[in-house]
């Protein structure tokens, strides 16, 4: 009777164990997706695609061929994807215990290291985007925040719908919510 009553023990201990796996890993999982901080491969030409609802952007260019990210959120989950031609991160609704989707996003903060040369797509829905030192091609857009590029983009577009614009050098074209014309510094 021994026997049966150890396998019944073992078999109690399991079935606990695993009904605690799945609520820890998920655990882990949401933390891991408020915050992220890493480093990852990108071939040269690769995209950053980087997007927020509110907070800020700040991408600088360095001479790694390394994409290094810190980003966090207040509220709301952080996608991150990654291969090693593109690399994305984005804001997700957070869901409930029952897998429904909130509404509640905060401010998101994105501190993000890129190889020079690389290729950027920057958006922010309320939020702001400063891009430096990353001589790729580049569009970035804000629909209520200001957006600052500088560092000898090839080619661009900066556009934003309720906040300042400046790009410079001159090739990058500048789009405020008015469409004036850029003036001849690339700052509007």
């Amino acid at each position: 009777m021994k026997k049966d009553q150890m396998k019944l023990a073992r078999l109690v201990v399991a079935a606990a164990f695993a009904t605690l796996l799945p609520h820890s890993v998920k655990a882990q999982d949401d933390e891991r997706r408020t915050r992220v901080d890493t480093t990852v491969r990108l071939d040269r030409g690769g995209t950053v695609d980087l997007s927020l609802i509110s907070g800020k952007i700040r991408v600088t260019g360095w001479d790694r061929p390394d994409v290094k990210i810190v980003a966090s959120i207040e509220s709301g989950l952080l996608r991150f994807d990654a291969n090693s031609s593109r690399v994305s991160l984005s804001v997700d609704q957070s869901e409930d215990s029952r897998g429904r989707s909130r509404h509640d996003v905060g401010d998101a903060r994105y501190e993000v290291s890129v190889p020079r040369g690389s290729r950027l797509v920057l958006e922010a829905v309320s939020g702001d985007i400063t891009a430096t030192g990353s001589p790729g091609e580049l569009e970035a857009a804000s629909v209520r925040g200001d957006a600052e590029v500088a560092g000898g983009n090839r080619e661009g577009r900066v556009e934003t719908g309720s906040g300042s614009a400046h790009a410079d050098p001159t090739n990058v074209d500048v789009r405020p919510e008015t469409g004036r014309a850029a003036a001849a510094e690339g700052t509007v």
